[in-house]
């Protein structure tokens, strides 16, 4: 009986249009998938360019000019992570070189770690994770080496606070909310929900008003301030971050 249903990753997707197709008169949202079923409507967050915000960060903020990139398994979603971190490391860093590796899954916290120590041993001194379960690893290998690390989806900084120094925040909290509001104010237009920047759903932590305090870590103020202007860049349109999705652009 309930009239709105939504379903949480790219990996549900089959199942969510299998039901769909059942129940025509029911309304399905899917978050980080697309659709072409009539009644299911894709909500895709634009990752690279909060990916690039955090990249600029990690820019500003790097000691070695090295930083890494952990990803779970390859795909155009998690491409989006990576290519922006790249773009807004360099942005404000020509010198910043980024290792990436991928784990292949994102379930293995072992394998996160091992890929993340192999980033650090070569010179990285902040690594950013996009790799799920698989990412837990990632922050214990900072823990271990006393590293800085960057968090990703949901602000993970109370994982390892002396050491994680943002998280790339992608917002579900504030998707799922509008399209609920959409839904029950009789505002909701079926079809690809697109959530970035103008409506607060990506971009680092610090951006965002939080619950609790963080570790204050040596230039971050300045590294923040790079961050503001950055963002109303991208804001105006004078820095455009390319989807390497291809579903954006």
């Amino acid at each position: 009986g309930y009239d709105l249903i939504i379903t949480v990753t790219f990996n549900m997707l089959d199942a969510t249009e299998a039901i769909a197709e059942q129940f025509p008169n029911v309304q399905f949202a899917i978050i980080d998938a697309d659709s072409d079923i009539p009644n299911v409507s894709g909500v895709i967050f634009k990752e690279h360019v909060g990916s690039y915000l955090v990249g600029v960060l990690a820019g500003k903020m790097t000691q070695s000019n090295v930083l890494g990139f952990v990803g779970g398994a390859e795909n155009p979603l998690i491409a989006r992570f990576e290519k922006g971190f790249t773009m807004g490391a360099q942005a404000v860093n020509p010198e910043a070189r980024v290792l990436v590796g991928y784990a292949g899954v994102f379930d293995d916290p072992a394998k996160g770690k091992e890929v993340a120590i192999a980033h650090y041993n070569r010179g990285a001194d902040i690594v950013y994770h996009a790799a799920g379960k698989t990412g837990e690893g990632v922050i214990e290998a900072a823990k271990e080496l006393d590293k800085w690390v960057i968090g990703v989806d949901s602000d993970q900084c109370y994982i390892a606070p002396e050491n994680m120094i943002a998280s790339m925040m992608k917002r579900l909290d504030v998707a799922v909310f509008n399209i609920i509001k959409d839904f029950i104010e009789g505002n909701f237009v079926p079809g690809t929900k697109i959530f970035g920047l103008e409506e607060d759903a990506v971009g680092p932590c610090l951006m965002y008003p939080l619950d609790y305090e963080h570790h204050h870590f040596p230039g971050i103020e300045e590294a923040m301030e790079a961050v503001d202007v950055y963002y109303h860049k991208l804001l105006s349109g004078e820095i455009v971050v390319p989807d390497p999705a291809g579903m954006l652009d």
